[in-house]
């Protein structure tokens, strides 16, 4: 496995891990999850959701986990552009449910709604958990 190290930057073909964010295919379940950690900057941001997508295209994956448990902050336009264009990026990708891990706060809330606007509503099924497990669960049902 190759794996490429750039600036606290670590990548391979299934996964992408940097000071904000880690993401990887979960071959087991077949998802592609992602955890943003601490403040994130735009332009972090952006490279972290064209990975991702990358990620769920590379390996064909219908769903997707966020945990964003560990998320402190973000620019409003990166979470605007989240909804506006990366929503429909990964429709084409054919992803179809999204679950999002929250924290037990008002916080974690208040940030889905800027970034879970109705165009991510409209193209998948998206719910919200409080645990990795009850989003497993939610994944693996059939509809």
């Amino acid at each position: 496995m190759s794996v490429i190290v750039k600036e606290n930057v670590q990548e391979t073909a299934t996964s992408f891990i940097a000071p904000y964010v880690e993401a990887k295919y979960n071959a087991q379940h077949q998802v592609v999850e992602y955890k943003w950690i601490g403040h994130v900057k735009d332009q972090d941001a952006y490279t972290a959701f064209e990975k991702i997508l990358n990620l769920c295209k590379k390996h064909k994956a219908k769903n997707i986990i966020a945990d964003v448990t560990a998320f402190q902050g973000g620019s409003v336009q990166a979470a605007k552009w989240s909804n506006d264009v990366w929503s429909g990026q990964l429709a084409e990708a054919g992803i179809q449910k999204l679950a999002v891990n929250l924290p037990k706060s008002a916080f974690g809330e208040f940030s889905l709604k800027i970034s879970l606007g109705e165009k991510f509503l409209a193209m998948m099924k998206v719910e919200k958990f409080t645990s990795l497990e009850q989003a497993y669960i939610w994944l693996a049902k059939k509809d």
